[in-house]
């Protein structure tokens, strides 16, 4: 397993295997700032939630961090919210009601109340769980799952996820990246945590120099002035590193020192700008072990790809909405825990133009979204377009086509009257036409039914006007009319007829 090896530190995951518990912190700033309120308005700390609702607060019950991408969804470390036992060998993935997140403070003892929100659902990549198996808990391929929390948090907002693209342009030349942390300040992680929340800028390192345990590189402090020579990762976890989820980064202080995040950070974001628009490219993911130094060696730490998360996220998007017509409104219903990006907007089109739309918020626990549309014109075709909103996420909204849903027949009427034709001294039929409402579905049977006595006949016909025969002279039948397409038969229409 990863953490057995002495060459990364994967705390968080030590302690859920231990003891189930998550008492000790995973992923800390070392030689960081304090942070001041509003500085990171999208960062959260996970915890415990028997420890919390023991003591009252985050102090000892947060091990992880975590950042919103919706006002209800946190993106964080898959290491932080699976278990792997060694008894079993199989990721447990933690129940939802072991975890609670807390925001929109700095301080960890501050987290109480209103500032934190319970979690409801937790999905980690499915890569990740994958190579946890195949690997015997030794990996950290795809380092990222979602949390979804059950009320947004005051104080905080979502920061923008990136793409691939931008995590890419993060790796191609020395990028400073802003993150934050409740973690150990310790580079040796003695347990040195304090409740307020920690930030330091660290530069991106390329690919091929972090994965090269020959290769050496400066990085720069923020201001210019300092300067310190890296080496890429030693030949130990050089074996562990894969580009396509991860990226590595480190830093350099203004006072010259080397800064880098710590055991507690797991799961905390690594920020750039990308077009004035505040973005996470990283999620606090490991880093190297050296001797009795787990942090700020010189050697990078390593983030996951954060653009990763935009797989899961496909999970989020809704199915094909539900649209009920009338000749003048749709009502829609869309449903599915993705609720939590925000809430959708639908929007109703008549070819290219925009007929009608309406804001859902979703139940917060159902998840279902309803609002209806109303002043369309009944002789027009229309589509319905359904799309997430997410406050700041930029990760691309999937517009769900969904063509005028027919219904099942209703309101089934006789055109004109039922006529009568005597056809011997003891046998008369009927004649009538029918019409059903169908929202343009196809009507592929008109059944009527008519009984007296024990007497039953049933006529059936594809088209909307034929002769029900045989029917007895002197006699009253009780008849009923229904009408049928590939949504279902309609109720019946009841009408009363004297051969």
């Amino acid at each position: 397993m990863i953490f057995t090896r002495g060459a990364r530190r994967f705390a968080a995951a030590v302690a859920a295997v231990v003891s189930f518990s998550f008492i000790a912190p995973a992923q800390a700033v070392i030689m960081g700032d304090y942070a001041q309120p509003g500085d990171f308005p999208s960062i959260v700390a996970i915890a415990d939630s028997a420890i919390y609702a023991n003591e009252g607060s985050f102090t000892n019950a947060s091990f992880c961090a975590g950042v919103l991408i919706g006002p209800r969804l946190v993106l964080t470390a898959a290491h932080c919210v699976v278990e792997y036992p060694k008894a079993t060998m199989v990721p447990r993935i933690n129940m939802p009601s072991e975890l609670v997140v807390g925001g929109g403070v700095t301080g960890l003892d501050q987290m109480k109340g209103a500032q934190v929100a319970h979690v409801l659902r937790i999905d980690p990549s499915g890569e990740y769980l994958f190579s946890l198996l195949t690997s015997n808990g030794d990996s950290s391929v795809d380092d990222v799952a979602i949390l979804q929390i059950d009320a947004t948090i005051p104080g905080t907002a979502p920061i923008s996820l990136a793409t691939a693209a931008d995590v890419a342009a993060a790796k191609a030349v020395p990028t400073q990246l802003r993150t934050a942390g409740w973690g150990d300040l310790s580079p040796q992680a003695r347990g040195t945590y304090i409740d307020a929340l920690i930030k330091t800028v660290v530069t991106s390192v390329g690919d091929a120099q972090c994965s090269n345990p020959d290769s050496t590189f400066s990085v720069s402090s923020p201001d210019g002035l300092k300067s310190a020579t890296f080496h890429g990762l030693n030949s130990t976890d050089a074996a562990y590193f894969d580009a396509t989820y991860m990226l590595c980064a480190i830093g350099v202080t203004n006072n010259g020192d080397v800064t880098d995040t710590c055991l507690g950070d797991s799961g905390g974001p690594l920020i750039t700008t990308v077009d004035g628009i505040e973005t996470v490219v990283g999620v606090t993911s490991w880093g190297p072990i050296v001797g009795s130094q787990s942090c700020a060696l010189d050697e990078p730490s390593i983030y996951a790809n954060a653009s990763r998360a935009r797989a899961l996220l496909e999970m989020y998007q809704a199915p094909t909405p539900t649209v009920v017509t009338t000749p003048t409104s749709f009502t829609i219903t869309a449903k599915r825990w993705d609720y939590n990006l925000g809430g959708w907007t639908f929007y109703v089109v008549d070819g290219v133009n925009t007929s009608g739309s309406c804001v859902a918020e979703p139940d917060p626990v159902t998840g279902v979204a309803t609002c209806t549309v109303t002043g369309l014109n009944p002789k027009s075709y229309y589509k319905v377009h359904a799309e997430p909103f997410t406050g700041r996420t930029s990760f691309d909204s999937r517009l769900i086509l969904a063509q005028v849903q027919p219904v099942v027949p209703s309101n089934v009427k006789i055109l004109g009257k039922v006529t009568k034709k005597i056809l011997t001294k003891t046998i008369a039929r009927i004649s009538l036409s029918l019409y059903a409402n169908s929202n343009r579905a196809v009507i592929t049977r008109y059944t009527v039914t008519c009984v007296s006595g024990k007497s039953k006949i049933v006529r059936a016909s594809q088209t909307s006007s034929f002769t029900v025969p045989n029917l007895l002279r002197g006699k009253t039948y009780a008849c009923a009319a229904t009408a049928t397409n590939e949504m279902g038969t309609s109720l019946p229409r009841k009408f009363v007829v004297a051969a």
